[in-house]
This record gives C-alpha cells, sequence and structure tokens, in this order.
C-alpha cells in the first residue's frame, strides 16, 4: 500500500512532427518494492526524456517504462502539456494534452482510480 508521488515536475520538449516546443508537468507515482528513489533521480528521469526530440505520448511511456524496469511494484506518470504546434499553426486552440502511462500493480481498475485521486487531489488522499 506504500506510494510515493511527485507532482508538478516541470517539463519541455520538442515535437518531433512540427519541431515545435511542448511543454507542461509531469505527476508520477510508484510503488517502492523495498527501496525508494531520491526525489532528485525521478526529476532527473524526466529531464532525460523530455529532452528528446519526441511526442508526448513516447515520452509518458519511455519515463513510466524505465522506472518499472528498476523493480518497483507500480507506476503512474501523467503528462500534462501545451503544445505551440496547435497555438500557433493548423487550428489555432489553446487546448491542453494529458497522457498517462500505468504499470505494474496501477494497471489494475482500482489501484489506477485510487492514484489517480492521489495525483489530483493530494489532500483528499487515501492516507487521512
Amino acid at each position: 500500500s506504500e506510494t510515493v508521488v511527485i507532482r508538478d515536475i516541470k517539463f519541455y520538449s520538442m515535437c518531433e512532427h512540427h519541431m515545435l516546443p511542448f511543454y507542461g508537468k509531469i505527476m508520477l507515482a510508484y510503488s517502492p518494492n523495498g527501496r525508494v528513489f531520491g526525489i532528485s533521480k525521478l526529476v532527473r528521469l524526466v529531464e532525460k526524456y523530455s529532452k528528446r526530440l519526441q511526442i508526448q505520448e513516447r515520452m509518458t511511456k519511455n519515463i513510466a517504462d524505465e522506472l518499472y524496469s528498476q523493480g518497483v511494484k507500480g507506476v503512474a506518470v501523467i503528462a500534462e502539456a501545451e503544445h505551440l504546434c496547435m497555438k500557433m499553426r493548423g487550428v489555432r486552440n489553446n487546448a491542453n494534452v494529458t497522457s498517462a502511462a500505468f504499470r505494474g500493480i496501477y494497471e489494475r481498475k482500482e489501484e489506477k482510480e485510487r492514484i489517480i485521486e492521489l495525483i489530483k487531489n493530494p489532500t483528499k488522499s487515501s492516507f487521512q
């Protein structure tokens, strides 16, 4: 039942389709399997993938896959971003994009719902 959550990790990246920036924040949760990671390691993991030319969905998946490969019980990664390709070109809309990836125990429906609620509403956590 242990869960570690880090919210609002800022990132800046470049869209591989349009060569324009997208930026936003990552919310990350994991369930340790005997050891915890330093917070700075998690921020560096986000930076590692956000520095690449890519798409948001792949970045979200790669962060989840790498953290899960470290032997944790579960991982949830939610990315929210603004895309300048949406604001500057074509539809010229301010819509934000949210992508999510769940691994391990967080793939189960009840755990996924619990972790999403914990990330969205930290003051209404199940720890109280």
